[in-house]
């Protein structure tokens, strides 16, 4: 008890200071205690603001002070030795929580409010970080066609890359959780923008991992969707660096081959094939079959080929069998017979700028 009574004689000789340093006199005052992360009380009057127990932690002090009516009655009286009167003890909302207000002469200086609130309950904690995402089970190794990309709706004149190519290019390598779901943003994103300064790189991305909806000359947009995919998803490969993440999906793109898979069995851009066809293709390629997720939409009855994913480990290092979840959540190609448009230039497809 001794400690809170000290406490609020400091508290009351404070305020006797700076009413008297601010020349306060014979004025309406609202001052109140706002505590401040246990760490100081602040003392607001008439605009004017000043640390009064700067430094104290008032933890323990204040919760005591909020909780015991025999110590609510200890600082009236305080209060009223000081020469105040008509204090009341007013309780705002729940019994951890009360105020004093009043009005009264205090050294000849009349119309006096003076307001201290404390509370019992301690300021929120600071927001958690969020953890980590869980670690990514195996990959996909995802490639556009970018035909059919280019002419989905909604928006169908977003590609401004001229001229279009017409075979699948890469769209990257996404780590993906043992449910079948992308994993995401691990990373703090950085300009990574110096690994594309060699042309021999830069010219070897844009040939097989290009922007479709940048212009060929805008290398600041190109780079772009370059950071945008490694921080996205390179990013949550355990100890994945752009450094070495570009160059991998690179060489995984090209020893896969999975255009190339695709011509061998004789399908070719501006026709249609039956789904089994591209399963052939893939299944010749990689060993096996169940390897492979097909992303189409419909235009009108037709079925048009947008991306293909290959399920890979999680090094991103070999071909697996796609798990039966992913392939229902995200496979939107229909079943073998059904015919899957590969659009291409003979189609009708023009490039506007």
């Amino acid at each position: 008890m001794l400690e809170q009574t000290v406490l609020i004689r400091r508290m009351r000789a404070e305020m006797h200071v700076f009413f008297n340093e601010n020349k306060i006199d014979k004025r309406r005052i609202v001052s109140e205690w706002e505590l401040t992360g246990w760490q100081k009380c602040r003392l607001v009057v008439g605009g004017l603001q000043r640390d009064v127990v700067g430094g104290l932690s008032l933890a323990a002090v204040l919760q005591d002070l909020c909780a015991a009516a025999a110590v609510q009655a200890e600082v009236v009286q305080e209060l009223r030795s000081n020469g105040c009167s008509g204090w009341r003890l007013e309780v705002a909302g729940t019994a951890e929580s009360w105020r004093l207000q009043g009005l009264g002469e205090q050294k000849g200086r009349a119309d006096l409010d003076l307001k201290i609130a404390f509370s019992a309950n301690p300021p929120p904690p600071p927001p958690l970080t969020p953890p980590p995402p869980p670690p990514p089970d195996h990959a996909w190794l995802v490639y556009t066609w970018p035909f059919g990309y280019c002419l989905k709706p909604p928006v169908i004149d977003k590609c401004k890359l001229a001229p279009l190519p017409e075979k699948l290019v890469l769209h990257g390598l996404w780590p993906v959780n043992k449910n079948g779901f992308p994993v995401m943003k691990c990373q703090e994103r950085r300009d990574i923008s110096p690994l594309f300064q060699s042309v021999d790189f830069y010219d070897s991305m844009m040939q097989h991992w290009p922007c479709l909806t940048a212009p060929v000359e805008s290398s600041k947009k190109q780079i772009k969707f370059w950071t945008d995919e490694f921080f996205k998803h390179g990013s949550c490969f355990a100890g994945e660096t752009p450094e070495v993440f570009f160059p991998r999906v690179l060489s995984l793109g090209t020893e896969i081959g999975l255009y190339e898979a695709l011509l061998a069995e004789q399908i070719t851009p501006g026709a249609v094939y039956p789904r089994t066809a591209f399963e052939t293709a893939v299944e010749a390629k990689l060993g096996s079959s169940g390897m492979m997720i097909m992303k189409c939409y419909k235009d009108g009855n037709e079925l048009i080929l947008d991306e293909i994913m290959i399920c890979m480990d999680v090094k991103g290092e070999a071909a697996v069998p796609c798990s039966s979840l992913e392939v229902i959540n995200e496979d939107t190609c229909g079943s073998g017979t059904n015919g899957i448009t590969l659009l291409g230039s003979s189609l009708g497809y023009i490039y506007t700028s």
